[in-house]
């Protein structure tokens, strides 16, 4: 938190609403001022962005923030089932209307064959990433090996949120996630042109 100008670490602070230490983070891999101006080189190829907010931007200084996130492991193991569609083409004369009148012409028809599936599907979730706090999930590369242990030094200098988002509710987004990632892999090994009926 800023103090009279500077910045100090808490560590003996309560933990926000999560109620929890960090135990790694990933440092800051550009310093402030390349920050600043790799984001001043791309405000300059954009045609429309208005001139203040490039003199705001000049006038202000970039700060970076670390953002608390949950990190989630999971072996799994499901059981799919349903149908898989292959799609062939039968032709066959259908009345086709031109200018007021109807004749029949060869068209090439799509149909559908139905057959059942069903198997098992096993994969292990390697560090699945969850916003702890108010920042969106921004879809940024995650670089699990480049972790080092926490330690309050790396925060001197810099904002950092604190968790308010339970490990609960973390683990309901990750599951939802996890969930979908099942479904299409399973839907991928039913195979076919079409899938229908897998669970």
């Amino acid at each position: 938190m800023p103090l009279c100008g500077t910045a100090i670490v808490d560590e003996l602070g309560d933990a926000g609403d999560a109620d929890v230490r960090p135990e790694a983070l990933a440092p800051f891999k550009i310093e402030p001022n390349e920050a600043q101006r790799l984001f001043l080189v791309w405000l300059k190829g954009l045609w429309f962005a208005p001139s203040i907010l490039r003199q705001e931007i000049r006038d202000s200084r970039v700060r970076g923030t670390y953002c608390p996130h949950w990190t989630f492991d999971s072996h799994t193991s499901s059981a799919y089932q349903g149908e898989r569609g292959d799609a062939y083409y039968v032709t066959m004369m259908v009345p086709v209307t031109v200018s007021g009148k109807t004749t029949l012409q060869s068209q090439q028809v799509r149909h559908m064959r139905w057959s059942f599936a069903s198997g098992n599907y096993e994969t292990f979730f390697d560090d699945v990433l969850v916003p702890a706090g108010s920042a969106p999930r921004l879809g940024l590369a995650y670089r699990s090996k480049a972790l080092v242990p926490y330690d309050p030094s790396y925060l001197s200098g810099f904002d950092a949120e604190r968790p308010s988002v339970p490990v609960e509710a973390g683990w309901s987004v990750a599951k939802a996630w996890m969930d979908n990632a099942i479904y299409q892999a399973c839907c991928a090994r039913i195979g076919g042109d079409e899938q229908r009926g897998s669970a």
